[in-house]
């Protein structure tokens, strides 16, 4: 096990093979409070936990399961999922702060129950302050062997919690008030809006959609997923996944995988909204949000609107009922209005007013704190 005082060795060679400089790197390592490297000789468990910022509470992060051709490139990315979750929740009003873990896989993209359990051990080093929580890429069996050894995790005892539909319903919010800020109205139907990935909570944002009459277009890498949706819904268009970028339509709902928003692809949208559940949109938060900007499309936070799962794992941590859950989720609306207006105000981008409103709240706290 490594903590981040010894971790310069991946500091180095943290973004090799990407564009993103090294200073870069190291200026994301000094953000956070605590990254474990896990390298355990026993069972060959591989793992990275970050944990961004604490000041709030208790870092929960989410468990994921993924193959990786190098460890480094898991530390990357456990960087960014991370400090999103700590703006996740600083939008949201919670009581707790952001970390993300990782658990690379073996070759057959699988880990063992031995390998869980002994995450689990490594989880109670850091003494409660990370809360692991299930992701989509881990199932629930092998999120019960890690509770095997551990009690720093959300457990889930309410069955009609669904962690998919509570965050495609969160995402809805912020598109309703995207749209109210864009054209004076929240109503969606008859919008051209196209849906980038059709998994769990694509598939469900689908479904929202449909009774709100709008005009979709999906598109997924998974023809099979596209093929039930257009059986279920014979309303529904697709087009291929390369098509997406050049599509002309009034909204894109990035439901898929980060970094699709960047210089090369930002001058190619033909949308007037881009408002989706995926994390990490933009390759470059600050450039490529100034970017869209410039390019007269409003870009909806994706840490802002996709909360839902995260709010849903804290209600379901601290046992609140299903009335309050799902009024924290509806107030997204109400966060992603002042957002834009705080962003015209300043005249920055709505990503970049975001960030400064969490950094202006978890100073205020901080500073209350001493």
């Amino acid at each position: 096990m490594r903590t981040l005082k010894n971790i310069d060795f991946l500091i180095e060679k943290a973004y090799k093979n990407t564009i993103t400089k090294p200073e870069d790197v190291q200026k994301n390592v000094l953000e956070h409070e605590n990254i474990l490297y896990i390298k355990d000789k026993q069972t060959g468990l591989k793992a990275v936990i970050a944990i961004h910022d604490t000041t709030l509470g208790a870092a929960f992060g989410a468990v994921n399961i993924q193959q990786y051709d190098h460890v480094n490139k898991a530390f990357v990315d456990v960087i960014k999922y991370s400090r999103s979750a700590t703006y996740k929740a600083a939008l949201a009003g919670l009581s707790i702060g952001g970390a993300h873990a990782i658990l690379l896989s073996n070759e057959d993209e699988t880990v063992t129950p031995e390998q869980l359990r002994k995450f689990g051990t490594y989880i109670n080093i850091l003494k409660g302050k990370f809360i692991a929580t299930p992701s989509s890429s881990i199932s629930k069996e092998d999120f019960n062997y890690i509770q095997e050894t551990t009690a720093h995790t959300v457990s889930f005892k309410n069955k009609s919690l669904n962690l998919s539909t509570l965050t495609a319903y969160g995402v809805i919010q912020g598109i309703k008030a995207s749209a109210f800020y864009l054209w004076n109205t929240e109503e969606l139907q008859n919008r051209k809006i196209v849906i980038q990935g059709v998994g769990n909570v694509g598939r469900q944002l689908v479904e929202f959609l449909v009774k709100e009459g709008a005009e979709i277009t999906i598109s997924d890498i998974d023809s099979s997923k596209v093929e039930y949706l257009l059986e279920k819904f014979p309303q529904l268009n697709a087009i291929a996944p390369e098509d997406v970028v050049t599509f002309e339509a009034d909204i894109l709902i990035p439901a898929a995988k980060g970094g699709i928003l960047n210089e090369f692809t930002i001058p190619l949208l033909n949308y007037k909204l881009v408002a989706g559940p995926a994390d990490n949109q933009l390759k470059d938060e600050e450039e490529d949000g100034k970017l869209l900007e410039e390019y007269g499309i409003l870009f909806t936070p994706d840490f802002l609107i996709n909360a839902g799962s995260l709010i849903t794992n804290y209600f379901e941590f601290i046992q609140a009922d299903k009335d309050h859950l799902q009024a924290k989720i509806e107030k997204i609306y109400i966060t992603t209005l002042e957002t834009f207006f705080y962003a015209k105000q300043r005249n920055i981008a709505p990503i970049i007013a975001a960030k400064k409103l969490v950094k202006t709240y978890l100073n205020q706290v901080q500073i209350r704190k001493n």
